[in-house]
């Protein structure tokens, strides 16, 4: 899945993603080709909402994209 020309920016796209229930957008999250937007994406949620989405996902993609996150700051 590539980033839609309709949401611009992470921070469009977090808000989007922030007021879906975590189980529905881990799911979409995961299907993204571009795993750096994706942890893009969770970086720029609350803590708490980041922690319900990865929780929703599989441990290993959840380990990835944390694993993003030091390399990226």
């Amino acid at each position: 899945m590539q980033l839609s020309s309709e949401y611009s920016s992470i921070k469009e796209l977090t808000r989007v993603y922030e007021k879906m229930e975590p189980s529905a957008a881990a799911k979409i999250l995961l299907q993204y080709d571009d795993k750096d937007v994706v942890s893009s994406i969770i970086k720029n949620m609350s803590a708490p909402k980041a922690a319900e989405v990865l929780s929703e996902m599989d441990a290993p993609s959840a380990a990835q994209l944390l694993s993003r996150f030091d390399s990226r700051d």
